[in-house]
């Protein structure tokens, strides 16, 4: 069984190199002995391995590098678009390999040789207005596209879909979702704008976020190596920020989220932990000058710690089990927080944090990143601190279920892989 798992982009963002972790332990599971390819959107080296899996990149990685200037992306992306459709009829129809730029022959080998092709939890298949978001939505669905003119049943393990506040946009997230043979929906309002969209029917099917079945052994006392302190006494409120409002109503966001930290610094036994969940330096998405920022506005506090170190997301899970409360922008940081118990505030900058935690039995605690305040967060921390035996229980009941719910999404692959006329033929394997 030969799987390929594309549009992963998780080196340095450890909420989805959680649910790629997680989402190969299940189709280990699933599939006996299968072989797995990954097809990376980033900057990778010679060789890089992701828990023992080569790494290659897409075909359309050259459209999306940051090394590439946008006219360069464009002309690329069009290129590519054209060709690898080309390539891929030819090859199915006449089984003929018409040549290939060295950078794509790699990925079109490997996808040609494939049984199916996996595109991986989380929820990048989402749109802004503007033509620069719309080449890249087109971008992302061209790989499943790809995959259904070569003939593979394509799977969308985990996701969430949305906004497409263009209707441009949504005809081509439409089109395209109609053409997958099995969408596996983490959250309600994603499922919704499937049905609102004409996408819906058996092949749709809720499930939980994969990051929830993500359960590495943890070590005991992480946190306190991390930071360097004593934490006894002490009650450890994590937070995770990111980048994401246009630029004023960004510093409001972190001028707010400093001024409640030194709020709650002033406080006795508390002691904060601003944590970068997301170190993705080349593709610009970096919490660390966030923090930077937050750090700036705040000054020097001895019970404030911002952790600017690249954890892998086996490591970051650990500091998140450690503390005692979080306040976490990061979604994935939350469901890290949750899986270990953690009473979590989410701060909301997508609909899938609502989303799921509204599944949860928890839609209360959330917050919409346009509406922080230093106020509104310290109200809603301090209730969250009142309430924090009633959280616990609502966890220690809804947890296990669905931690269960997210452990069982590659056998609904398995099932529909084996009903599909695919599982009795064999791949043809490109001579590139």
């Amino acid at each position: 069984m030969k799987i390929v798992i594309s549009h992963v982009y998780s080196k340095h963002n450890n909420g989805d190199a959680a649910i790629l972790s997680a989402q190969i332990a299940m189709l280990r599971r699933a599939f006996q002995h299968p072989q797995i390819h990954i097809l990376s959107l980033e900057p990778i080296e010679d060789g890089y391995q992701f828990d023992g899996i080569q790494v290659v990149n897409a075909v359309m990685f050259g459209s999306v590098s940051p090394a590439n200037g946008r006219i360069k992306k464009v002309i690329l992306a069009v290129a590519m678009i054209i060709y690898t459709t080309v390539w891929a009829a030819t090859f199915r129809v006449s089984h003929v390999a018409l040549p290939l730029p060295r950078a794509w022959r790699e990925p079109m080998r490997v996808l040609a040789g494939a049984d199916v092709q996996v595109c991986v939890g989380g929820g990048y298949l989402r749109a802004k207005k503007g033509a620069v978001s719309t080449i890249l939505l087109l971008l992302l669905f061209h790989q499943v596209w790809l995959a259904k003119v070569l003939g593979k049943p394509v799977y969308l393990y985990s996701q969430s879909f949305g906004p497409y506040p263009q209707k441009i946009q949504m005809r081509i997230a439409a089109t395209s979702l109609r053409r997958a043979d099995l969408i596996l929906v983490r959250e309600a309002k994603s499922l919704a704008l499937l049905g609102d969209m004409g996408v819906d029917g058996d092949r749709v099917v809720p499930v939980a976020d994969s990051a929830f079945a993500f359960q590495p052994d943890l070590t005991p006392g992480r946190l306190t190596e991390v930071i360097g302190t004593d934490r006894a006494g002490e009650q450890v409120v994590g937070l995770t920020a990111r980048a994401w409002l246009p630029p004023e109503a960004q510093r409001e966001y972190e001028r707010s989220i400093a001024q409640f930290i030194d709020r709650l610094s002033q406080r006795d036994g508390f002691r904060v932990v601003v944590i970068a969940q997301v170190t993705a330096t080349e593709q610009g998405d970096d919490d660390r000058l966030v923090g930077q920022r937050i750090q700036d506005m705040l000054g020097s506090r001895d019970n404030v710690v911002f952790l600017e170190r690249q954890f892998s997301h086996y490591e970051i899970k650990s500091v998140y089990a450690a503390l005692d409360y979080l306040i976490g922008t990061r979604f994935h940081s939350v469901i890290f927080a949750l899986t270990s118990g953690v009473p979590t505030l989410a701060i909301e900058y997508e609909h899938k944090t609502s989303g799921i935690m509204q599944d949860l039995g928890l839609g209360q605690w959330v917050l919409p990143m346009e509406d922080v305040t230093a106020d509104r967060l310290a109200e809603l921390f301090d209730d969250l601190v009142r309430d924090h035996d009633a959280y616990l229980r609502i966890l220690r009941e809804v947890m296990p279920g669905y931690v269960a719910r997210a452990g069982e999404t590659a056998a609904l692959l398995r099932r529909a892989y084996d009903a599909s006329p695919r599982s009795r033929r064999g791949a043809r394997v490109a001579p590139l």
